[in-house]
This record gives structure tokens, C-alpha cells and sequence, in this order.
């Protein structure tokens, strides 16, 4: 390397440095994505709704279902809402949000009191308790038993594992090959290292 080369190329370095240190100091990745604890800080702000700034079981089914809720209108599953989507995705939660308040704003004012939202957590609370009822107390006396607990989880078991044969045995012998079985390992861990870079505190 000659010595223009090597100062050129030095230049050229400390420029792009340059370049790249107003976006770290506002927190930015090379992407202009905000870094990790600016995302972390913007959820907490978001989900954290008891403020102990730790995302707890239920915030965190909170996050879960709003996640599913965005990836329900990307349409075309490129892992980002477009003006379009993003744009049906707000009417649903107005629609949502209208529907909530004709039920249980009873005063009209618009908003939900303490006592409006507790009467449609307890709504919840009771619609949901009803579902698993329905789904898992099979003995019908209102009540799940711990057989009918190990009953439904032996039954999630099973869902995942048809699940994993549908996507990894590739060549539909019922079983998973070695290279199945290590292709089904490494989609694993890469499904848990997404899960972690979104949610740190777990």
C-alpha cells in the first residue's frame, strides 16, 4: 500500500466516524434505528402501566397481543406496516376503542372512569375464565382439575409438536432426520434470540 493510498484511506475513515457520531449521540444504530435502550425506555413508557419499570406477566401478554395485532395487517409479511397498513390497523383500534366506550362508557363522557374499566376488566376476567371452562373442564363442574390441567398442557404439547413435524419433516417419513431435527434446533434459537433483542428483561 503506498503512502497515498493509506492516508486516502485514512481520510476516508475518520470521515465516515464523523458522519456516524451524530446518530449515536442521539441513540441511533448505523440504521438510524433507535439502540436497544432507547427501545427499552419506549416500551416501558408504553407497557409498563403499574410504573415499577419492569414489564411484568400480564404487560407482557399486553406486548405479545399488540405484537400479533400489527402482524396481523402486515399483509404482504415483510415485517413492516406501509401507509396503507398502518392505516387500517388505527381504524380497527378506533373501531375497537368506539365499541368499548358504547358499552361501558355509561356517563357519555367519552373516556372510561376507574369504575367503567373495572367493570369491563372484570368482563374479561369472566369471559376468559368461561373460555378455558368450555375448552378444558371436561367433567363439567366448573372447575379445572389438575387432570384436566395436565390434560391441556399434554394438549399444547401435542399442537406444537404437529406444528414442528408440519414445518421440519421435510420428507413426510413421520420422524425427524438428524438434519431436521438440527434444522428445527437452529430455528429455535433464532426465534429466541429475536424474542430477547425485543424483549431484554426476559
Amino acid at each position: 500500500m503506498t503512502a497515498h493510498t493509506y492516508i486516502r484511506n485514512l481520510l476516508a475513515a475518520s470521515l465516515l466516524a464523523a458522519m456516524m457520531q451524530p446518530l449515536l449521540a442521539e441513540g441511533q444504530d448505523q440504521l438510524g434505528r433507535p439502540d436497544k435502550g432507547e427501545r427499552r425506555e419506549k416500551r416501558a413508557e408504553r407497557f409498563d402501566r403499574d410504573g415499577d419499570g419492569e414489564i411484568g406477566r400480564r404487560e407482557r401478554a399486553r406486548m405479545r397481543k399488540a405484537r400479533e395485532m400489527r402482524a396481523s395487517f402486515d399483509k404482504d409479511g415483510d415485517g413492516k406496516l406501509s401507509e396503507e397498513e398502518r392505516a387500517a390497523m388505527k381504524e380497527a383500534r378506533e373501531a375497537k376503542k368506539a365499541e368499548i366506550l358504547k358499552e361501558y362508557d355509561k356517563d357519555g363522557d367519552g373516556t372510561l372512569s376507574d369504575e367503567e374499566k373495572a367493570a369491563l376488566v372484570e368482563d374479561r376476567k369472566a369471559a376468559h375464565k368461561a373460555k378455558m371452562l368450555e375448552k378444558y373442564d371436561t367433567d363439567g363442574d366448573g372447575t379445572i382439575s389438575d387432570e384436566e390441567k395436565a390434560a391441556a398442557r399434554e394438549q399444547h404439547k401435542e399442537k406444537r409438536k404437529e406444528a414442528m413435524m408440519k414445518r421440519f419433516d421435510t420428507d413426510g417419513d413421520g420422524v425427524l432426520s438428524e438434519e431436521e431435527r438440527a434444522a428445527a434446533q437452529e430455528a429455535r434459537k433464532k426465534h429466541m434470540a429475536k424474542r430477547k433483542d425485543r424483549d431484554p428483561a426476559e
